[in-house]
């Protein structure tokens, strides 16, 4: 598959289409305080990170990212007849394809489609370099525009994390975002709808590690009729632990002593209410990101059939659309 990219509009990275004109007045909400880049909606950074601690967030975001990132895509020129024909060699698609020294294509691509779904915007920025111009992507919350009156987007800061901040104008900077319904200088990812979800399914997880951490042991309760005295008590629960007690001493033999019983706990409500919720929370998290089982590895129930209808859905509902978004972008 190939997608095309019509160039009507921007001729180069960096030399583009005369200034349209600024709206003459905008809204309060779209302005910045002074000089002050318009904050962050969320915390960017919180939002990257789900790609670090949750399994689901990270496999749909894989999935999403490197099968748009292997779509090549061409530029074309549109004639004065209407007809679409190969630009031939193009700044941006010279830019695009050879971004910088230490990156390629691929990698470039994949890590703007992956801040995209992660935290729904997603910056280049064009550099001059000795050997030309190179493209280089910016994590989000190191950068934000600045608008003022009568313009949308003034410039550009990024933040260095020593104190200092770099001006980049707009023709500098490449912004692929989403939409939101809360900001127009800013997008709304995926994994900001399902931050409710990724949270409850994390606390599960670290439910469950605790569980194996500290109770990994045979789930039961030892009864006796004997009355046992402190030092005896204190003796059984010290063994029983040093035995059955943390995930190296699961399933060991235990060996009880002085009429000491052996009673197995069943696995209550609330055991099944976690593996049902687990799974609750994984087809939510799922179906924020625009995937589907078959995408993500998870094979159980799927046959031939539901297989293909799944990769089917997941190319036209999710990626089509997705691709179509970065491409209007280049062609702004």
């Amino acid at each position: 598959m190939r997608t095309t990219t019509t160039m009507t509009k921007r001729k180069s990275a960096k030399v583009r289409q005369a200034p349209k004109k600024e709206l003459t007045v905008m809204p309060a909400e779209w302005l910045s305080v002074g000089e002050a880049p318009i904050p962050h909606p969320e915390p960017f950074n919180d939002l990257i990170k789900a790609y670090e601690v949750s399994p689901w967030a990270y496999a749909c975001v894989f999935a999403i990212a490197n099968n748009l990132a292997a779509i090549p895509f061409d530029f074309l020129r549109v004639m004065p007849d209407g007809e679409e024909v190969p630009y031939g060699k193009h700044d941006l698609d010279t830019l695009i394809r050879n971004p910088n020294r230490y990156m390629t294509e691929y990698e470039v691509k994949e890590c703007i489609f992956s801040l995209i779904e992660l935290c729904g915007n997603a910056y280049c920025i064009i550099e001059d370099a000795a050997g030309g111009e190179e493209l280089w992507p910016v994590p989000p919350h190191l950068i934000a525009p600045v608008a003022t009156q009568g313009k949308f987007v003034s410039h550009y800061l990024m933040d260095t994390g020593d104190g200092r901040k770099i001006r980049f104008e707009p023709d500098e900077v490449l912004h692929f975002k989403d939409f939101s319904p809360t900001s127009i200088h800013y997008g709304q990812g995926s994994t900001l709808a399902a931050r409710t979800t990724l949270t409850v399914d994390l606390f599960m997880r670290a439910y469950n590690k605790m569980f194996f951490l500290s109770s990994g042991r045979p789930d039961a309760i030892l009864e006796t009729e004997a009355e046992l005295g402190p030092d005896v008590r204190r003796r059984l629960i010290r063994s029983w632990e040093q035995m059955h007690r943390g995930l190296k001493n699961a399933h060991k033999v235990a060996i009880l002593e002085q009429g000491t019983k052996y009673k197995e706990a069943t696995r209550g409500q609330k055991d099944m209410e976690y593996r049902e919720g687990m799974k609750s929370n994984r087809e939510e998290i799922i179906a924020a990101y625009g995937c589907f089982p078959i995408v993500v590895g998870l094979t159980e129930g799927v046959n031939f059939a539901t297989a293909n209808a799944q990769y089917k859905a997941f190319w036209t509902n999710t990626l089509l659309p997705k691709m179509r978004r970065f491409q209007s972008t280049l062609q702004m």
